[in-house]
């Protein structure tokens, strides 16, 4: 394959994930963020956008300007800039080359020239011995100012900004315009360079990010989509009436006794995304407390872990009890545990099995025991065509 098809397609589609993954890591501490101020939850959220909008507009320049050097490394070293205006500019000379540009608005234009300042002035300014202080907050004040009509001045701290939900919907606009912007033109630049380097796992960060349909390209849109999705399986989680193999290991769990008046303000922060200190330390005090051993933290670190097969686990409990039942060590309780366990199971041939056993069982049982070969024999047969489903099923897994 040519080299150049090669660095066109597979580097820059794994640029392109990279791209997503800044960019939506930025809006995503943005989304979390109460307001702006010298630290680094600040400072992380312009730097993700600015290394992710960066690394966008490379992608573009790479697809529609590398035909345009004659020398390799001419066209390496051009790209050695940090600059989003200089690349922005860049790029348009490229697409109008081929009768092509991007139109950005005066609000894009002015956050793209932001980014250039934070990157190339505020981002290691805390090293200088006469560094500004709070440079971050410099620059986002009149730029907020300037278009969203909203008091973001904190009366206590005036070196921080609030971050209200006018200021949040306005950054996810301005990134998500800039990013739908750019995107168009790697998927048509693809097409020019037949390559797929426009491709994206859906649901991947880069995928929310490129492929997200979202009312005037808000990014927070998105937020706010996940934030909602999580509060709905958490309600699902607590009223859900359902049976399942996963939500019978669950409930055999016995709960730690956390202050319920905290549950309201952990979730908060869980989800904005953030797990809070003082719920991991209750946790810690608690399992100190109740002397928990480690096989309580393997018991409940299965709690989310899709790689576990609740449903093997009741299967392999009723197969211990078919055992037992055939071994002549049958107890009531058994049966009662058995049919409890049956409402978890899914796979009809052990249902039928499952019921088989039930109903002969207690047959037996209400007869006194009478016809003891042939219940054997029958609970013989039927042990081992439970073996031969559960032995299926085992390998499957």
């Amino acid at each position: 394959m040519d080299k150049i098809w090669n660095y066109k397609n597979f580097n820059m589609v794994v640029e392109l994930d990279v791209s997503g993954e800044f960019i939506y890591n930025g809006i995503h501490e943005i989304n979390r963020l109460t307001g702006f101020s010298n630290d680094g939850a600040t400072f992380s959220a312009l730097y993700s956008l600015a290394v992710g909008i960066e690394r966008l507009q490379k992608i573009v320049y790479v697809l529609w300007g590398m035909d345009c050097f004659d020398d390799e490394e001419a066209f390496e070293n051009s790209l050695i800039t940090h600059s989003h205006t200089g690349l922005r500019d860049k790029v348009n000379e490229f697409l109008e080359r081929k009768g092509e540009s991007i139109s950005f608005s005066a609000r894009e234009n002015e956050f793209l020239l932001l980014l250039t300042h934070f990157y190339n002035s505020a981002r290691y300014i805390r090293f200088n011995i006469d560094g500004e202080w709070a440079k971050e907050v410099y620059l986002l004040r009149p730029y907020i100012a300037k278009y969203v009509d909203d008091n973001i001045d904190d009366i206590f701290n005036p070196e921080r900004l609030i971050a209200t939900d006018k200021v949040k919907e306005f950054f996810g606009r301005v990134v998500g315009s800039i990013a739908k912007k750019y995107y168009d033109f790697i998927i048509k630049g693809s097409r020019i360079n037949n390559t797929y380097t426009y491709e994206l796992k859906s649901d991947s960060k880069a995928g929310k990010i490129f492929l997200g349909n979202y009312k005037k390209n808000s990014l927070i849109e998105g937020q706010i989509d996940e934030r909602i999705a999580l509060k709905e399986l958490l309600i699902y989680l607590r009223c859900s009436k359902d049976k399942t193999p996963y939500f019978k290991f669950v409930d055999e769990i016995e709960p730690l006794e956390f202050d319920p008046y905290m549950v309201m303000e952990y979730l908060e922060e869980i989800v904005s995304g953030n797990i809070p200190q003082d719920l991991i330390d209750t946790v810690d005090y608690l399992y100190s407390e109740n002397k928990y051993s480690i096989d309580r933290v393997e018991k409940v670190d299965l709690f989310a872990n899709s790689m576990v097969c609740f449903d093997g686990l009741i299967k392999e409990d009723c197969w211990n009890i078919i055992q037992k039942i055939e071994a002549k060590n049958l107890e009531l309780e058994d049966i009662e545990q058995l049919k409890e366990n049956r409402q978890f199971v899914e796979d009809e041939d052990i249902l039928v099995i499952l019921d088989k056993v039930i109903q002969i069982t207690e047959d037996y049982h209400k007869n006194r025991g009478e016809n003891t070969k042939v219940f054997h024999d029958n609970m013989k047969k039927l042990s081992s065509e439970y073996q031969e489903y559960y032995k299926v099923d085992n390998c499957e897994d």
